[in-house]
């Protein structure tokens, strides 16, 4: 693993949370505990690398300052970059039309930014100008330089064919990705007295709720956070999933345990309300974000005391993992996730294996 991946991984370490979540005063107390905050190389390394995964923070540039190196000499902040797009606006509204999910939109949007501001910066081209064999360095860069996951390059290439084929109107071959493996990691699987644990560490009912719900239902965060009142149907101990990914309607279910505490929570609420709001807001109907789900959970995980280095996705890899465990078929388990292929379902089979249970180490 290279230095500058290893910092990433201590300082994640050190507060417990993704980098994504890490705040510019923690990057800050966190390089000065190292004494690296005139290491021209590391600040570089660790900026772009928080730039290729679409994910900004000021300080970065800020200890570059200090140091007399300006922001210029590095990629060109966002609203220098979509200026240099010639189709940007269009290339939004297209993706619009198209109905692509909000989440869609800022991942290919962000994508089309950090090639257009690689080869403004690198190689002083435009991305209108750049050709195949650009292209083949750029993603040997990403692959090789900055250890990109195969699911961001996937982004990259979609967004980039995106832009020249729908704003353009001409194709740009990058045939060579065709092909590209992917990584064939395991879930992280939570088990029952693990979860039980998490949930039992939130004292407020609403976090709590947020959380079990995610677990008992095998939700997404977004799913939960665009949850209404009307969506509960506690008779039948069901939950109606609004345009879920892929803008797919499914109905999954939910454990009978949480229905007195659903019960309450949506006594006062009308059927369009959405069912988890936040508190910062004087009309009280603005619905919670995703990020402050997550940051519950990495909190109940903390005080739980549960080592594994879950998120909030693992609750729903437990439920479909637990539910295989009881026997439930697996093509039930499918229509419960939402998952358009059973190949995407079937992951979970390899989770929890009987057979290994009863072989024993030779040691």
């Amino acid at each position: 693993m290279d230095e500058y991946l290893k910092l990433l991984t201590e300082m994640e370490r050190e507060y417990n949370k993704s980098f994504r979540y890490i705040s510019n005063s923690e990057i800050y107390s966190f390089f000065v505990s190292k004494s690296i905050t005139q290491n021209t190389r590391f600040i570089e390394l660790i900026r772009d690398y928080y730039n290729s995964h679409n994910v900004s923070r000021y300080i970065f540039n800020k200890m570059l300052e200090d140091i007399g190196i300006t922001k210029t000499s590095g990629i060109p902040d966002r609203r220098q970059v979509t200026n240099l797009i010639s189709g940007y606006d269009r290339f939004c509204e297209l993706m619009k039309l198209k109905r692509y999910s909000p989440k869609t939109l800022k991942n290919y949007s962000g994508a089309l930014v950090q090639i257009a501001g690689f080869f403004h910066s690198q190689c002083n081209l435009s991305i209108e100008s750049v050709t195949s064999a650009d292209m083949y360095k750029y993603f040997l860069y990403l692959t090789d330089t900055r250890k990109v996951s195969v699911s961001s390059i996937r982004i990259y290439r979609f967004a980039l064919l995106f832009y020249f084929r729908e704003v353009l109107h001409r194709d740009i071959d990058i045939s060579f990705m065709n092909g590209i493996k992917k990584e064939k990691g395991l879930p992280q699987i939570l088990t029952r007295n693990e979860v039980l644990k998490i949930i039992k560490s939130i004292n407020n009912l609403k976090h709590r709720l947020m959380i079990s719900l995610l677990y008992s239902a095998g939700l997404r965060v977004s799913e939960v956070v665009n949850l209404r009142a009307g969506d509960i149907n506690l008779e039948n101990l069901n939950i109606r999933i609004n345009q879920g990914k892929g803008k797919k309607d499914r109905l999954t279910i939910f454990s009978e345990s949480l229905k007195s505490q659903l019960q309450e929570y949506i006594e006062h609420k009308g059927p369009m309300d959405y069912l988890f709001v936040s508190n910062f807001h004087s009309d009280d109907k603005k619905k919670l974000t995703v990020r402050t789900i997550q940051q519950v959970f990495r909190m109940a995980l903390y005080r739980s005391g549960v080592k594994k280095k879950a998120s909030c996705h693992s609750l729903r890899h437990s439920f479909a993992t637990h539910l295989l465990e009881n026997g439930i078929d697996i093509r039930y388990i499918q229509v419960l996730l939402g998952h358009k292929n059973l190949s995407t379902t079937s992951i979970y089979t390899h989770c929890k294996n009987p057979s290994l249970n009863n072989i024993r180490s030779p040691l």
